[in-house]
């Protein structure tokens, strides 16, 4: 306990002496040097800063700026809240260095502001700014960010603009928390090893239950404990083509999904008491059948869109037709109503989305509505994970306002259990930045999410070549960082994705380098493929990743397998069942196939002797006997068309079964 205590002490003493970069931070001088003020100079706008000893923070006084004057007939925000500005430059920074910028401030009455840092001369660009809504008490504001400049060249800045009234600034600091590790993203597979892999010691029996010793035994991992995933819309009436590759591309590619609209409230009760589940059981029961867990985005949204009226992404229109008391008890019924539906098929749920940006519910009812949502979501199912998520957070201007919202609502007793972290990106990847705010996030001691991760590819102009790197400069961000447990592409189709040219496949259903990309990191870089020996103890030792494996095994003229260990830990104990071997499946077909071209390497095409059905099962076997594949097709006449561009190079068989018949052939895939 000593020693913790002081290491404590020692921390404290750090935080305590470290030099604050800025001069006369809490205005006890006086004066308001070295702050200086600009307004614009287009008619209409008027402000003053000066000193002010009512109600000041701490000490007897305060910055004031005082904002007299401005356009009536400016209504763009973005437009008015530059033009009055309060700033000071003069220290003294260097690129990499990581910076705390806080300050106290309250105003006369509710006023936006937005404050951070920006260059010092030409362009006066912002670096980092965040916006927060002052009120009229004081309170806490801080960012983080990391100095793009060596220098001088830098500044910080508050911007009022915005409003009439009158804005108090005092104890304003900025601190330098050290340079950044520069080697840190060089390192990642290094941490990625570290944290994403354990060892284990697996005994192998036979189905009689005794060990199988001197046995040739291969442990593959089938699916990741982390969830790599993607947002999903389908389309179910009629299920085509474009839908069946759709699908096939999901299960191939990720082991985690979310509805990209169809949980979202107005597209389950599009009027008041109509609610309807349909939507929804496509997605679990398929699902269920692939192993692909599904979140649930989301229960609450704050958001009021004008028009259209219905708008699918926001509250629905008809909740604000109601008196607050209605709504109140409404919104409870849809958070209790919905979570107890899906209880068991729904593990995970985004309970409020972007709470900091889409402020009109909390506006009419309270902050408390986004309290109570969590509570009423953890009666209904006290083993869902209950997630918050917002955007703006490693990409924007709103990392520290989402950490202070979080721990407002932990202080209302909010059972906030996980943090979503939206990555709609507008620049390249700067991974120094997003791994300053996310470990800025991780203070709070909760588990991180990506939860919807896209570059808007025509906004930063890049190939496609330079998407599959970004994407992928990403992902080793996020994988590597021990508290990050998940990350969710928000699509991967043009034909179906928000931001066009961000998916990873083009409309034409070909791939991009991205998702060339993509597959390999998850299905190759990082994962495990083991070829083994049993000891005398019928034990095998091996690294792998944390996940789900299958394992077979060869031995004594038997082959055994494959068995599924879920989630395997450090010591596992696996009983294996002998297996028929490839061969038998040609006592099961009743007729052959025709394929072609043989040998294949992206698709494969089958020709079924005498079939009238729409859509048949294909099945796709290794020469180890393992099951690679196994997906429902459309029959388009006679012929059908597989997509084996993920298999490994070597020879296949497939076993082809309609309603009445079943066909088999074999093929060579080629790289």
């Amino acid at each position: 306990m000593k020693h913790i205590s002081k290491l404590l002490f020692l921390f404290l003493a750090v935080q305590v002496n470290a030099q604050n970069l800025l001069s006369n931070p809490d205005f006890e001088t006086g004066n308001t040097n070295p702050y200086l003020v600009w307004v614009s100079p287009v008619t209409g706008y008027a402000a003053t800063m000066s000193i002010s000893s009512v109600n000041p923070h701490a000490g007897t006084k305060a910055l004031m700026m005082d904002v007299t004057q401005s356009d009536p007939t400016n209504t763009n925000y973005y437009d008015k809240i530059w033009r009055v500005q309060a700033t000071q430059s003069g220290f003294t920074t260097t690129t990499g260095e990581m910076l705390l910028f806080s300050f106290w401030a309250r105003a006369d009455a509710p006023h936006t502001v937005e404050f951070g840092i920006t260059k010092n001369s030409g362009s006066y660009a912002d670096y980092s700014i965040e916006q927060v809504d002052l009120t009229t008490e004081w309170k806490k504001y801080e960012m983080v960010f990391v100095s793009p400049v060596t220098g001088t060249d830098i500044r910080i800045i508050f911007k009022c603009g915005n409003a009439l009234g009158q804005y108090f600034f005092d104890d304003v600091s900025l601190v330098s928390q050290g340079i950044s590790d520069q080697t840190w993203y060089a390192q990642a597979q290094t941490r990625i090893d570290q944290v994403r892999k354990g060892d284990f010691v697996l005994t192998v029996r036979d189905q009689n239950g005794d060990l199988l010793t001197n046995c040739d035994v291969t442990v593959q991992l089938k699916q990741h404990d982390f969830k790599w995933g993607t947002a999903v819309a389908f389309q179910t009436n009629p299920i085509t083509a474009d839908e069946v590759w759709y699908r096939n591309t999901v299960k191939t590619y990720f082991n985690n999904a979310v509805f990209e609209n169809d949980f979202k409230w107005p597209s389950m009760e599009y009027a008041n008491g109509d609610v309807s589940y349909s939507g929804i059981e496509p997605y679990l029961d398929w699902g269920n059948l692939e192993n692909i867990g599904f979140r649930g985005h989301n229960l609450v949204w704050g958001g009021k869109q004008a028009s259209p009226p219905n708008s699918y992404w926001l509250t629905p229109s008809w909740l604000w037709n109601v008196s607050s008391d209605s709504a109140y008890k409404l919104i409870e019924r849809r958070v209790k109503r919905d979570v107890t539906y899906f209880k068991g098929r729904i593990h995970e749920y985004d309970v409020v989305n972007e709470a900091v940006h889409e402020k009109a519910l909390a506006n009419w009812l309270g902050d408390s509505v986004h309290v109570m949502a969590f509570k009423w979501a953890k009666q209904a199912d006290p083993t869902a994970a209950l997630y918050i998520n917002d955007y703006g957070n490693i990409d924007g201007g709103a990392t520290s306002i989402y950490k202070s919202y979080i721990q407002y609502l932990q202080s209302k007793g909010a059972p906030v259990e996980g943090i979503g972290i939206q990555g709609h990106f507008n620049t390249l990847i700067d991974w120094q930045s997003v791994k300053l705010r996310l470990d800025y996030l991780a203070e709070l001691g909760l588990p991180l999410k990506i939860t919807e991760f896209d570059i808007n590819v025509n906004s930063v102009t890049m190939t496609d070549e330079e998407q599959a790197a970004q994407y992928a400069k990403m992902m080793r961000i996020a994988f590597s960082h021990p508290k990050v447990e998940g990350f969710l592409f928000w699509g991967f189709w043009d034909s179906r994705h928000w931001l066009p040219g961000a998916g990873l496949f083009r409309t034409d259903k070909t791939a991009k380098p991205a998702a060339d990309s993509v597959y390999k990191l998850i299905h190759t870089t990082w994962s495990t493929t083991a070829n083994l020996t049993t000891d005398a103890n019928g034990q095998v030792t091996f690294r792998g990743y944390y996940g789900t494996y299958t394992v077979t095994a060869d031995c004594a003229a038997s082959k055994y397998g494959e068995t599924e260990l879920t989630k395997i830990t450090p010591t596992n104990s696996v009983q294996l069942d002998k297996v028929l071997t490839t061969g038998t499946l040609d006592q099961q077909a009743s007729g052959s196939l025709k394929a072609f071209p043989n040998p294949a390497s992206n698709s494969i095409s089958f020709v079924v002797p005498d079939n009238t059905q729409e859509s048949v099962q294909c099945i796709f076997i290794n020469t180890l006997g393992q099951e690679v594949s196994r997906n429902v097709y459309r029959v388009n006449g006679n012929k059908i068309e597989c997509d084996i561009h993920t298999f490994k190079a070597g020879m296949y068989r497939v076993l082809i079964q309609t309603q009445d018949k079943s066909y088999v052939t074999q093929f060579v895939k080629t790289e």
